[in-house]
């Protein structure tokens, strides 16, 4: 069971998507990734038309659990004691397994100044937040019985949160000004949301006690579990689950603009800048019959109060209701999805060659937005080299979740394939994160046109 948690915890825990395809994303020669991240990005790139085939974004990050040794080491003869070890500040824990799976998608260019685009995609985006550091340690080292858990834990507020959706979406991008020096670019992607699985747990003042002779008391511990009926699926036999309608649920949003500076003579912009705001919307589901909402109520329960008649624990609705209050929430509710602001500064201070400063920024309040899951506070600097038939990039970013990483990515035409942490994880002896990927397709780029000033134009 040990092992079964440490996969978890290790390998599935907050998807970064955070910037996806670190590196690719801002590459002139991949307008399907650059939209993506910003919707503007594309109109001032050099791709005519582009079909992306597949492409995937997979990343998982803690700052408490972390690899250690070398990977062929693990691969050959792997020990958990001798490869794995806990970060013990006592500070509170934070965790993050983020994806994101680029099914066939397609843009076009349209009398130079437009871009319009089609593109699915299914996301899923697990965060932990907020776990107090005794209580990780004792589910790590595997202390599920409540009354051999550590004597006494104390928390503030912590978090889990999942969520996954798909997208069905249009782009749109067009250059609204541009002259000898100057341009500016504005996009938009609109996107028709399906229902995935949401699921959220909040737990708040957790103090509980159990004293030497297995008294119990919770005192006004809080926790909340809120998940969508698809949900249910994954607990019930298949038998004994609900038919789950997939469908269209709600729409979602991103806006991106982009300003690009020409040294006057040049062919091709010596800095570009821009901001988008990602993942506008909320979900819409109906409440797994799971859901649970639980207040202690501060008495001292004897432990033999919570075990049945042959010893074992009571069902868990039965133990919530000797400790506390407990309801079932029903009906429909809304998650918000995980909204980020992204802006970057993107230079080419000689021929083919870049560097992209960029920031993510988590927008979303736990307590006002109370979305199921977020994304990370991020800084990155991605130095860069592009042709038309090959790039080479070398993304380094630092998160609260994995520290410092740096990674290498390469494309190919229109392959491309790399990792976020690579170089770190074969320079450091320790890490805590893993991330790769991938994408595939083919399109035509268009070298010969410079962009004409908007005064010898025409409107389109």
């Amino acid at each position: 069971m040990r092992k079964v948690f440490l996969v978890i915890l290790v390998l599935t825990t907050n998807i970064a998507f955070g910037q996806s395809f670190q590196g690719l994303n801002f590459s002139t020669f991949d307008a399907l990734t650059a939209q993506s991240y910003n919707p503007a990005l594309g109109v001032g790139g050099h791709m005519k038309w582009q079909v992306g085939i597949i492409g995937v974004d997979v990343t998982a990050e803690n700052d408490y659990l972390y690899m250690k040794g070398k990977i062929k080491d693990w691969t050959n003869n792997f020990d958990q004691d001798t490869h794995v070890g806990e970060n013990l500040n006592g500070e509170d824990k934070d965790m993050r397994f983020g994806t994101t799976a680029n099914a066939p998608s397609f843009m076009l260019r349209i009398k130079e100044k437009n871009t319009i685009g089609f593109f699915i995609k299914a996301r899923g985006n697990l965060s932990v937040n907020g776990i107090d550091e005794d209580l990780a340690t004792s589910l790590y080292n595997q202390q599920f019985d409540l009354l051999d858990w550590v004597e006494y834990v104390q928390d503030g507020k912590s978090s889990i949160g999942f969520t996954s959706w798909g997208e069905i979406g249009a782009s749109y991008g067009r250059n609204v000004f541009s002259n000898e020096k100057h341009s500016l670019d504005v996009g938009v992607n609109v996107k028709l949301l399906t229902d995935g699985i949401v699921g959220k747990i909040d737990i708040e003042d957790v103090n509980f006690t159990v004293t030497a002779d297995s008294i119990v008391n919770v005192h006004d511990s809080k926790f909340q579990f809120y998940g969508s009926n698809s949900f249910d699926a994954l607990i019930d036999d298949e038998e004994n689950t609900q038919d789950v309608n997939f469908g269209i649920k709600s729409v979602g949003f991103d806006f991106g603009v982009v300003y690009a500076y020409t040294i006057p003579g040049k062919a091709s912009p010596f800095l570009k800048a821009g901001l988008s705001v990602n993942d506008i919307g909320k979900l819409k589901y109906e409440a797994s019959k799971y859901s649970r909402t639980f207040v202690g109520n501060g008495l001292n329960i004897p432990g033999q109060f919570l075990l049945d008649g042959n010893g074992d624990y009571k069902n868990l609705d039965s133990i919530l209701d000797i400790l506390g209050t407990r309801t079932n929430p029903t009906g429909t509710f809304k998650n918000t999805l995980p909204t980020v602001l992204n802006v970057f500064a993107d230079i080419q201070p000689v021929k083919n060659f870049y560097v992209a400063v960029a920031g993510q920024i988590n927008l979303l309040s736990q307590k006002k937005d109370n979305p199921s899951s977020n994304m990370p506070t991020l800084l990155s600097i991605t130095p860069r080299y592009e042709t038309k038939i090959f790039g080479a990039y070398l993304p380094m970013s630092y998160n609260k979740y994995g520290g410092f990483n740096m990674g290498a990515g390469f494309r190919v035409g229109q392959f491309s394939l790399g990792s976020n942490n690579f170089l770190t994880s074969l320079m450091k002896k320790q890490f805590k994160s893993i991330n790769l990927w991938m994408s595939i397709g083919f399109g035509k780029s268009d070298m010969s046109k410079k962009r004409k000033s908007s005064e010898t134009v025409e409107e389109n």
